[in-house]
C-alpha cells in the first residue's frame, strides 16, 4: 500500500468515526424488587409522600420504573424519579389496581423522555405522593440496592412505618452502547501503525 492509499483509508476511517452513535440500546431489568406476591400495604393519604431510594446497577439511560399496588380502587397518584436535590421525572400516573388476593398488579410508567442518564452506583429516588384513595405496594424486607424508605408528611421526612422497608418496584436501564464506529476507528488506527512499520522494515 502506498503513501496515497494509506492517506485515503485513513481519511475514510475518520469519516466513519463521524457517523452518529446509535442513541438507545434495548431495555433491560435493572433492580428487581417486585416482592411478589404483595400482602403488605402503604396507606394511599392525600399529600403523603413515600421515597425510595435505588441504586443503579448499569451505567446507561433509566427509561422505566414499575410499581406495583395492592388494593382497589386504581391509584391516581403523582410519581417522581429524583437524582440528587434535582427532581428529573414527575406526572401523574394512574396506578393499576389488584382485585383480589394475592395482590400483585404492576404498572410500567416510561421515563424515557425524560432522559434521565446513571452510572453504575448512582443512587435515584422514586416518590409516590398519595391522592386519598387505595393502597400502594411495599416490602417488609430490607430492599439490599438502596437505603430505607421515608415518609413526608407535611414537609417532614420521618422512617416508613414499622415493618415498612422498600416499595415494590423494578427499574429498567437502557446501557450505553459501545458505537461500532469506535471499534472501526481503533481497528483503522492500528492497521496504520502496522503499515508504517511495516515500510520502515522493508
Amino acid at each position: 500500500m502506498n503513501t496515497h492509499q494509506v492517506r485515503r483509508f485513513a481519511a475514510t476511517v475518520l469519516a466513519l468515526s463521524a457517523v452518529p452513535a446509535m442513541a438507545h440500546a434495548t431495555s433491560v431489568l435493572d433492580q428487581n424488587n417486585p416482592v411478589q406476591p404483595l400482602y403488605t400495604s402503604l396507606s394511599n393519604l392525600s399529600g403523603v409522600t413515600y421515597e425510595q431510594s435505588v441504586t443503579a446497577g448499569l451505567s446507561g439511560e433509566l427509561t422505566g420504573i414499575e410499581l406495583y399496588t395492592v388494593a382497589s380502587p386504581a391509584v391516581s397518584d403523582v410519581v417522581s424519579i429524583r437524582v440528587g436535590s434535582t427532581t428529573v421525572y414527575s406526572a401523574t400516573v394512574s396506578l393499576s389496581a389488584s382485585l383480589s388476593s394475592p395482590f400483585y398488579t404492576g404498572t410500567y410508567i416510561d421515563v424515557s423522555a425524560a432522559n434521565i442518564s446513571l452510572n453504575a452506583g448512582d443512587l435515584f429516588y422514586i416518590a409516590v405522593t398519595g391522592n386519598g384513595t387505595g393502597s400502594v405496594g411495599a416490602s417488609k424486607t430490607v430492599y439490599n440496592g438502596a437505603g430505607s424508605l421515608t415518609e413526608t408528611v407535611s414537609g417532614t421526612t420521618i422512617p416508613a412505618p414499622p415493618g415498612i422497608n422498600s416499595l415494590a418496584f423494578q427499574s429498567y436501564v437502557a446501557p450505553v452502547p459501545v458505537p461500532a464506529t469506535a471499534w472501526l476507528l481503533g481497528s483503522g488506527v492500528i492497521g496504520l501503525v502496522g503499515l508504517s512499520r511495516r515500510r520502515r522494515t522493508a
